[in-house]
């Protein structure tokens, strides 16, 4: 798996970790952009809501732009680690009921 860089190149664990103003999710993209072909986490602590009143508006742009990508899926860490032990491709993954 891949991981986040923050504006200052170093790598965090959570989003929440990047250097990120809370209402900007760009750099994530960035990251995203880079490595998008390889399973990603996305985790972040539930602070980060409480600390940018618009990091939950800005998370939810920033996922539908990933949704809009036609080989992108949010999944779970069993998902991961199931595709992973039977890699299929997209559409064997529609057919198997993998959408959400």
């Amino acid at each position: 798996m891949n991981g986040w860089v923050g504006d200052n190149g170093y790598s965090c664990g959570m989003i929440d970790g990047c250097s990120i103003d809370g209402a900007n999710f760009t750099g994530t993209v960035d990251d995203f952009l880079r490595y998008y072909r390889v399973p990603m986490h996305m985790f972040t602590h539930a602070a980060l809501f409480m600390k940018y009143s618009q990091a939950f508006q800005a998370l939810t742009i920033f996922m539908h732009e990933l949704l809009a990508m036609k080989n992108v899926w949010f999944v779970t860490p069993s998902q991961v680690i199931a595709w992973m032990r039977d890699a299929r491709t997209n559409s064997e993954m529609i057919a198997a009921g993998w959408s959400c």
